[in-house]
């Protein structure tokens, strides 16, 4: 085990671990007041934060989602408790050592759990851990006892042996007993409050915590209120409504990077070189979730706080206004879909500053023009960059029937003229075949073929076939290898097919399927009027209407659309798929979840997915660019059938 999952670990067991015959010998004073909110007793010098603000909370709103729905009706609900039992059955191995029923575990969080990283001035980081713990029928008071009595096991074991025989238990004067021991020549310190169990590996700062907590200043650190990048950053994840999330994150990762290489001149270098890159610009990322709010199911903020004027990466990711609708082309049946628009000439002029600030102005065209230009005959900015409209379409597309890998990517750049951009990609297309023609037995890397009038630029498809046999005679060896050996007869390895990149000119767009011979054509086909749009879809419609009444009808620099229930129906086409059926009966001896999860199924197999399907709703969301940096805003609305 590493020093950081042991360091986990520690934090973890001496929030179970405080001695509850010390706690109730001692009792706590009554002055100790209620837990303020816990961005009033970290400090400012927090430069890292998970926080759940109520575990039962969340739980209980999660139960209200289509995915929470879905798991109680009754149609499935049988399946999912057996394979909880079938979890249990497996815990079941491990529990003589653990000393604590599965069920115990489960119920124990009950109120807030946070995690920080705290980087104290000139400091390595420390950490710290605040749960709130049920006590519900002694489960707490069991729960600590036996974490107590795993301690000074998982102590003693550290290199020297020493480490129990150093752990000590201190009452302040507050009346917080405090216990420490060590894991890593890391000095694990930790108190209880009712119910509320606080673990730090500073003991300072558990001490300026406390402080916080009876509501005395600490002196020259304030809390984490005085944050300005945290306050920044959750006033604008947080919306119009003083609701608390159900969660919320903040990271400052060039602090956390600063902190976490003190002493590292090696990793210090480094960091010092993220000007240089305009990394430098980037203050903090956070955001927050929120459920059952209104008519959403799920809302989600993600804020990039970027300190202006932009340098480097920041200033190159120049993104412009966008619009909703999406291409022509793009199927119905898509799971994911993402617009965003960049203004290409102005990336690819600050990529050529960031370049040459590592080398010498000019470098970087010189770069360009003997490696691209000359090898293949054009002039990249002029040819290519300039003739890039901006907009860039990405989504994911589900190909039957159900595999592992059948989900495809589609990607789409709009073009200014895209009648000279194909005689241009003709132009490399041969260029790169020409310089393999002379050669004895040489296979073209591209060939065109032609589907329903356009033109496809892919590998020549003998080529693909080949290379897709011999995958399949080298698995076929090992699973014949892996039968002798488990003395199985007739189990058979997954069947993948693997395609190479293709590209087309349609729509206005340079169209790239990364993966899949059946996207390309489907993507010709709904371009000709021969499927379903994504475009006239109603449910699209409904998340474009949302996005506009958020957003004011303000554009944003991209947008986003999901479809749960395609990726849902996926999930339960595979699981009833031959492939995953020869899988189970394959780990069948060996696993006993597998094992577990086979009969499962065999007993209560899954329903039609069309009973379920009332339960989801699309996503959608968008990203603006202001003063303070990139935001974005995810949602999940209700169904409408509700």
């Amino acid at each position: 085990m590493n020093s950081i999952s042991k360091l986990s670990l520690a934090l973890l067991l001496s929030v179970l671990a405080v001695p509850i015959g010390l706690v109730f010998a001692s009792p706590q004073s009554d002055s100790i007041p209620d837990r303020p909110k816990t961005e009033l007793i970290l400090p400012e010098t927090t430069v890292a934060l998970l926080q759940l603000p109520s575990f039962q909370d969340a739980v209980e709103k999660l139960r209200e989602t289509g995915m929470g729905q879905m798991i109680a009706d009754d149609s499935i609900a049988p399946l999912v408790n057996g394979l909880w039992e079938e979890a249990g059955v497996a815990y079941d191995d491990v529990k003589e050592q653990v000393g604590i029923e599965l069920s115990d575990l489960t119920s124990l969080p009950d109120g807030e759990i946070t995690f920080a990283v705290i980087a104290p001035r000139r400091s390595k980081p420390e950490y710290l851990m605040l749960m709130d713990l049920s006590g519900e029928d002694g489960l707490l008071d069991r729960v600590m006892e036996r974490g107590r009595e795993l301690i000074p096991e998982d102590a003693a074991a550290e290199e020297g042996g020493g480490a129990a025989s150093e752990d000590e238990t201190v009452a302040n004067e507050d009346g917080f007993e405090i216990e420490a021991f060590n894991v890593d020549n890391k000095r694990i310190h930790f108190f209880q409050h009712e119910n509320t169990v606080v673990a730090c590996t500073s003991l300072g700062e558990l001490n300026d915590l406390i402080e916080r907590w009876m509501g005395r200043e600490v002196k020259k650190t304030r809390p984490l209120t005085s944050n300005r990048k945290f306050v920044t950053i959750m006033k604008r994840c947080t919306g119009n409504q003083d609701l608390d999330p159900e969660f919320r994150f903040f990271v400052d990762p060039i602090a956390v990077a600063k902190s976490s290489t003190q002493g590292d001149a090696g990793a210090r270098f480094v960091i010092n070189m993220l000007p240089l890159l305009g990394l430098d610009s980037l203050s903090a990322i956070g955001g927050t979730m929120f459920l059952d709010e209104e008519e959403y199911e799920s809302v989600m903020h993600a804020h990039v706080l970027l300190t202006n004027p932009r340098t480097g990466i920041f200033a190159m990711l120049a993104f412009k206004p966008t619009e909703y609708e999406p291409e022509e082309f793009v199927p119905l049946s898509v799971v994911n879909h993402m617009m965003v628009s960049v203004d290409a000439p102005k990336a690819y002029a600050e990529l050529t500053k960031i370049v040459d600030s590592f080398m010498s102005p000019g470098d970087f065209e010189n770069m360009v023009e003997k490696n691209v230009n000359e090898e293949l005959g054009l002039d990249l900015k002029e040819d290519i960059i300039d003739s890039i409209d901006g907009r860039m379409t990405w989504f994911q597309w589900i190909e039957e029937p159900a595999i592992v890998n059948s989900t495809r990517s589609g990607v789409a750049f709009r073009l200014k003229d895209p009648e000279k951009f194909e005689m241009l990609l003709d132009k490399i297309m041969e260029r790169a075949n020409g310089d393999l023609g002379d050669k004895d037995n040489a296979t073209m890397p591209y060939e065109k073929r032609d589907y329903h009038d356009v033109m496809v630029y892919a590998e020549p498809r003998a080529k693909i076939d080949d290379r897709n046999k011999r995958m399949a005679e080298r698995r076929n060896r090992r699973v014949k290898k892996r039968n002798q050996k488990n003395d199985k007869d007739g189990q058979e390895g997954m069947e993948l097919h693997v395609e190479s990149p293709q590209m087309a000119i349609f729509g206005d767009c340079l169209v790239i399927a990364a993966d899949s011979d059946g996207l390309m054509k489907t993507m010709i086909d709904t371009f000709q009027g021969e499927g379903e749009r994504l475009v006239d879809d109603s449910n699209y419609a409904r998340i474009v209407d949302e996005s506009r009444r958020l957003l004011s009808n303000e554009l944003p620099m991209a947008n986003f659309y999901s479809d749960p229930k395609r990726q849902v129906k996926w999930l339960f086409d595979l699981a009833g798929s031959d492939q995953t059926k020869a899988v189970l009966s394959g780990a069948d001896e060996d696993n006993k979840f597998m094992s577990g999860l086979k009969r499962r199924l065999d007993e209560n197999p899954l329903p039609e997915f069309e009973q379920l399907e009332k339960y989801f709703s699309q996503s959608g969301g968008y990203m603006t660019d202001d003063d303070t940096g990139l935001h974005m805003l995810f949602f999940t609305l209700k169904n409408e059938a509700e």
